[in-house]
């Protein structure tokens, strides 16, 4: 897949494309990832809150994943409204959070302890992370 093409269809999908690239390897050999930069932050979240998307032409059909880009060194979120002065290892890309935490925070936020949401649907919430050696 080219990046032209991946721009076609995310932009067919979700909304405007402002850049689309396929990442390779030193050698410039595709690495089986992508980036899309979409031009309103409402295809953005179209996109996240599609998770996959299904592409089948006459070369190939393919299942690709969606997450959002992670920052490397992103400070903490918090929870409920007091600050963290932590590196916020873990993302949540539920759209009830959208957040960076903390090991300490994660746990306070996804608990059901102190947290606005039910215990069932707060265990629901899946991390992100961007580079696990993180400590």
């Amino acid at each position: 897949m080219t990046a032209y093409a991946l721009a076609r269809i995310f932009s067919k999908l979700f909304g405007e494309v402002d850049f689309a690239a396929i990442d390779t390897d030193r050698n410039k050999y595709p690495i089986g990832s992508g980036r899309v930069i979409f031009t309103s932050i409402h295809s953005y979240f179209s996109a996240m809150t599609a998770n996959y998307v299904f592409i089948d032409c006459e070369r190939f059909s393919k299942v690709i994943q969606l997450d959002p880009y992670l920052v490397d060194a992103q400070t903490c979120s918090g929870t409920n409204g007091q600050s963290c002065t932590q590196l916020g290892k873990y993302f949540c890309r539920s759209l009830a959070c959208w957040k960076y935490f903390c090991d300490k925070c994660w746990t306070r936020a996804h608990t059901g302890i102190n947290s606005q949401q039910p215990l069932t649907e707060a265990l629901a919430h899946k991390p992100l992370m961007r580079n696990a050696s993180v400590s």
